[in-house]
């Protein structure tokens, strides 16, 4: 089954590099190169401002964007040419390829996997596919065990876990989990979680900025340092 979905998406690829080229080549006649070159680069340019709440500020993670956003905006001018040249034909092909998407299936798998592939008749294919990132991370009970920075280092690793096609218990779990930093970063420091929320606290954002500078390095396994404007512990 994995050789057969492989050699499917192969073919659904070269497809798809055919009719950019063919749909780049009717726009460029259609509408001049400098049009062409103009719409590719400005639907490039909506992907990539679209995506920015999504990704990490790292130059891996931009570089990723910006190359989804040159082919992004390449194949909407090419659908857009394709449409012009075949007409009806041209929507019909552009339908195809859209629907045919291993991305948009993998994304409508992740979520409804009744929908596609057998439903409840093939559990083990949702420990098959889940993420190693999504795997290795910390229950919500062992969070506290966690320094400030490594405990930050998780909420980043929860997002780019999110971003991976997941089954639906894993998807839930990790989730869960980010809930659950959420809670330990206001239980640690409040003022530094206001802090970021105020900032816009954007879900790939690193929490430990404003965290950090409001307590004091603590190792593995000990609780929040203790400061001036906390209550004194109960019984002391």
């Amino acid at each position: 089954m994995g050789a057969i979905t492989s050699r499917r998406h192969r073919l659904w690829r070269w497809c798809a590099r055919l009719a950019v080229v063919v749909g780049l080549v009717g726009a460029t006649e259609e509408w001049s190169w400098q049009l062409s070159v103009a719409g590719a680069a400005a639907a490039g340019c909506v992907v990539v401002i679209l995506g920015l709440p999504f990704t990490e500020g790292t130059f891996a993670a931009m570089r990723l964007l910006y190359g989804r956003g040159a082919l992004g905006g390449a194949a909407v001018v090419a659908a857009a040419g394709l449409i012009a040249v075949g007409g009806f034909a041209g929507v019909l092909l552009v339908l195809m390829l859209v629907g045919c998407s291993p991305q948009l299936w993998d994304a409508v798998r992740s979520r409804w996997p009744t929908v596609l592939g057998g439903g409840p008749t093939e559990p083990a294919d949702d420990t098959s596919v889940a993420s190693p990132l999504a795997e290795s991370l910390p229950a919500p009970a062992d969070l506290r065990d966690l320094d400030d920075a490594e405990l930050c280092l998780v909420w980043r690793h929860t997002f780019v876990a999110l971003e991976a096609p997941l089954p639906v218990p894993h998807h839930v779990e990790v989730v869960l989990l980010r809930e659950a930093i959420l809670d330990e970063l206001q239980r640690r420091c409040p003022a530094g979680f206001e802090a970021w929320l105020a900032a816009g606290a954007r879900a790939p954002s690193n929490p430990l900025p404003y965290v950090a500078p409001l307590t004091s390095p603590r190792r593995r396994g000990q609780g929040p340092a203790a400061r001036t404007d906390d209550p004194p512990p109960l019984g002391g």
